[in-house]
């Protein structure tokens, strides 16, 4: 072992070759990392809706002053049922942007057409750092959130929550740091080809755009999310400028920060595209059920497929008004050239 007797060491390509070889083996298991902060999650957020559904605390907010008023599950209480939402979003989120890497994986592996692999590879080799830096942070996001709505008990191992935190915990470090990651992002991903990758990527996504432009119910979201694209353009488009004033090290500065906005704003286009699908279906079981519109609140209550419908357009909503914004505000700095950490002597 080591140096004792007679260990062999076997090189593997040629010389100076390691890294590259390497990172075939890597992208491979970043995928599969991405995926455990994607799991991790989505049972944090099925273990605190249902906490939420039997904890039973306090009054409803609009009868607080009734003494006599029964207690309601916390489920009732509107800030919890805000970080709910923040956390079947960001699962929903997750679950797009996996669901859409590994499809590209499958589409590869049975195309024998060698421009489609390329292309695909393309998108899935820009998707990789998006996936493993943005899935492993969110899901323990989503995890600390669940701890958050639990209470005091979610800290304590009478419930799974700290337990998920801790299993998570290590998934943005390993197979690459989440700043590795946006490295691979910002100074390699994006630089290939003159940035060809990441212009298809928005090409993509801007032909989907003007099929919201219509659209009955998601023409104003798709306003609101052409706004996010443009900013990402935007941000992308000024590191020329930001490597002429400061260099690479200016443009790397706030590497991490764009890929969060960046992965959160390609999940808001894949969970557009699901919300169109989602809209198209819930009009047809309603017309198959003769709903009309007075009567969609009910039925919704009796339909579980039209209730799954819905909640996939509300949870779609809330990710692009709510859920997007918090990640463009970790932008704030890059817009505005700041460049503290690289001047200030610690």
């Amino acid at each position: 072992f080591g140096e004792n007797d007679d260990c062999i060491g076997w090189p593997l390509g040629g010389e100076g070759q390691g890294m590259p070889w390497m990172f075939q083996m890597m992208n491979e298991s970043r995928i599969g990392t991405a995926t455990i902060g994607l799991g991790i999650g989505s049972l944090a957020a099925q273990n605190t809706t249902a906490y939420a559904k039997e904890r039973v605390q306090g009054p409803h907010i609009t009868k607080m002053r009734d003494p006599d008023t029964p207690r309601v599950p916390i489920i009732e209480h509107p800030a919890v049922r805000f970080n709910l939402l923040q956390m079947r979003a960001r699962v929903e989120g997750m679950r797009a942007l996996m669901f859409k890497a590994t499809f590209l994986l499958d589409e590869i592996s049975v195309t024998d057409d060698p421009e489609m692999q390329a292309s695909k590879q393309n998108l899935v080799d820009l998707l990789t750092p998006m996936c493993k830096g943005w899935c492993t942070e969110v899901g323990l996001e989503v995890v600390q959130t669940g701890i958050q709505v639990l209470g005091g008990v979610g800290y304590t191992k009478d419930f799974p929550m700290e337990q998920l935190y801790r299993d998570l915990r290590v998934a943005p470090i390993y197979e690459g740091t989440t700043d590795i990651q946006a490295l691979d992002l910002v100074g390699r991903k994006m630089m290939q080809n003159q940035g060809a990758l990441f212009v298809a990527l928005l090409q993509q996504i801007g032909e989907f755009l003007p099929s919201l432009g219509e659209h009955p119910r998601l023409a104003s979201l798709g306003k609101i999310y052409e706004n996010y694209c443009d900013t990402l353009s935007d941000l992308a488009l000024g590191t020329q400028e930001v490597m002429q004033i400061r260099g690479i090290e200016g443009v790397v500065l706030h590497a991490t920060p764009f890929l969060m906005f960046c992965s959160s704003v390609t999940a808001g286009w894949l969970l557009l595209q699901q919300a169109v699908v989602a809209h198209d279906r819930l009009e047809k079981l309603k017309h198959e059920h003769g709903i009309g519109d007075l009567d969609t609140a009910e039925f919704l209550k009796e339909n579980p497929q039209a209730r799954f419908y819905e909640n996939k357009l509300i949870t779609t909503q809330f990710f692009v008004e709510a859920v997007i914004p918090q990640y463009e505000g970790l932008m704030a700095a890059a817009k505005r050239r700041n460049y503290d950490p690289l001047d200030i002597v610690f």
